[in-house]
This record gives C-alpha cells, sequence and structure tokens, in this order.
C-alpha cells in the first residue's frame, strides 16, 4: 500500500484533449495524489518543454492521454512535447499508464482525414511495441473513469505488479520467454483481482509454439491461468483462446470428446462478448498462425 500521496503528471494535447486532461486531474486530486499538468506550472526561466520534461522527472507516475493529434513541436526539435514527457517517463522508469484510441489500438488504423496526424498513428503504434501497459478508449469521456481504476490499483499496491507486468512485456518483445514468465508469474502474484497478468502468462507459456505442440501440464497451467482471466476480465478474447486450445491441442492430437464441444461453448461466449482490440493484440502478436487459422470470426 503506498501510504503518502504520488505526484501524477497528466500529458495530452491540449486543443482535443485539454478539458479531458482537466477531468483526469480532478478525478486524481479526488483519490488524494498530486495532479501535475500543464496547468499547474508556475514561472520559470525554462522553455515549456524543458518545464515539462523536469515536472516529468519529478513524478512516480505519468498518465499520457493520447488521441489523433501529434502536438507543438519546438523549434529545432523533431519531437512533440507530449511524446518528449513520454520518453523521459520511461527513461526514467516511472510508472506510465498510456490511453490511444480504441480505433487504433492492435495495429489498425483510423480512416485518414485533415484531424488525424500521420506523426501522431506512429507515436500510437510506438507506444503499443513498448514495455509498459497500454489502455484503449472508445469514447474520451471513459477516460477519466478507466485512468482512476488503474491507478486505485497503483495506489493500494499494484505499482510493484504494474512493473512486472511492463517488465514481462519488454522481456516478450526481446524474446526471452524465462524471464517473461518469471515476471508475468509475479505480475499474477502482485495484481490479484486483474485478469491481464494471467491472460499474458498464458500466452506467453506457449513460447510462440502452437498450442499442440506443448506439453499436457503446460496446457493444464495455461488453462488454469485462463480460467482467472476469465472470472476476473471476462472477454471475447480470453474464450476464443480458450477454445482454440481445445481444437488446436486436444482435438489435433485425436481427443475430440468432449473437447469438440468445449471448444464450441467456449466460442459461444466469446461471442457473448465485444471484441477486445487490446487482447486480440497480443495474440496476433505472439500467436500469428492460430490467430491467422482460427480467429478472424472473432476479431
Amino acid at each position: 500500500m503506498i501510504t503518502s500521496p504520488l505526484r501524477v503528471f497528466i500529458s495530452s494535447t491540449t486543443d482535443d484533449l485539454g478539458d479531458c486532461r482537466q477531468k483526469v486531474a480532478e478525478v486524481v486530486t479526488r483519490l488524494g495524489q498530486v495532479a501535475v499538468s500543464m496547468k499547474t506550472f508556475g514561472a520559470s526561466s525554462l522553455a515549456p518543454e524543458g518545464v515539462s520534461v523536469e515536472r516529468v522527472r519529478e513524478a512516480e507516475v505519468l498518465v499520457g492521454l493520447i488521441g489523433y493529434r501529434y502536438g507543438h513541436v519546438p523549434a529545432g526539435s523533431s519531437k512533440s512535447v507530449t511524446e518528449m514527457e513520454y520518453d523521459t517517463a520511461v527513461a526514467a522508469g516511472k510508472i506510465v499508464l498510456m490511453y490511444v484510441p480504441q480505433a487504433a489500438f492492435g495495429g489498425s488504423q483510423q480512416a485518414r482525414s485533415p484531424a488525424v496526424d500521420d506523426r501522431a498513428l506512429r507515436f500510437i503504434d510506438r507506444i503499443q511495441r513498448e514495455s509498459h501497459t497500454c489502455g484503449a478508449y472508445a469514447d474520451r469521456a471513459d477516460l477519466p473513469g478507466i485512468v482512476a481504476a488503474d491507478l486505485y490499483r497503483v495506489i493500494t499496491g499494484g505499482a510493484p505488479g504494474i512493473m512486472a507486468y511492463r517488465k514481462g512485456l519488454r522481456e516478450l518483445h526481446g524474446g526471452n520467454y524465462d524471464s517473461a514468465i518469471y515476471d508475468l508469474g509475479w505480475a499474477v502474484h502482485l495484481l490479484p483481482d486483474d485478469g491481464a497478468p494471467s491472460f499474458l502468462l498464458a500466452l506467453a507459456l506457449l513460447r510462440g509454439r502452437r498450442p499442440r505442440r506443448v506439453t499436457l501440464d503446460e496446457i493444464r497451467r495455461i488453462e488454469a491461468l485462463l480460467d482467472v482471466s476469465a472470472r476476473l476480465a471476462p472477454s471475447r478474447a480470453v474464450f476464443a483462446l480458450w477454445g482454440v486450445i481445445e481444437v488446436d491441442c486436444y482435438v489435433s492430437n485425436g481427443f475430440h470428446h468432449p473437447h469438440e464441444e468445449r471448444a464450441r461453448q467456449f466460442w459461444m461466449k466469446a461471442l457473448a462478448h465485444k471484441p477486445d482490440a487490446d487482447n486480440f493484440g497480443l495474440i496476433r502478436w505472439l500467436q500469428p498462425e492460430i490467430a491467422a487459422e482460427y480467429l478472424a470470426p472473432f476479431m
């Protein structure tokens, strides 16, 4: 449990998300933490971007609200102030909570229009490739509630778990399955009320192999983790993947009954939930072969 208030730096572009940033700041304050954003900056001899970077270094948490505008790029720089703030937080090992539009999550891109900046889309793609967790929002009005839930987990002891989850993601990006499984195991332990670590650990335990090439002992552990994830955070991707396990592991090895029926039940449960681009993005990344073969109807 974190007892002293956290300094939470709230990063966003002003023109499209400035009002939302203010509402998130109010949520942070109601949670008893210290909200830091451009509106709270005092006088300084530094340029505005220099003040932003300094305030990020002083904070414990960066909350990044990302939309389709890239934001102000200072003279002499190739990056916006928002991306500078992000770089500073990642380099300093801060707790980083990033939120991007649902339509741009998991590799998909919103249709081009004058309101969509290609640099913003590239920044969103970069955020999703890197090592911290990243959430999606369909409506920016939902952002204060989403941020409140994530920040509450940090305040109530989830910070080490989030760091372990983030480290596990980083190890997976490097192809280091042993290290990733170790760190994600800690994340599952430290975040007992969050289904996301269990889901990602289940994917990591496949080690890039198809389920049919994994031992039954490993499959049973994977199924136990999917059961945890389904109870804590039921989603279309969790049940869809569980159905794939039944078909690709058991049925393909000749164990038709009752696994064909179980797969059908899991897939029916999957269709009862809305598509979740974040989890399907993880499956496409770590298991592209089974995603292409089985999961197109669910995405």
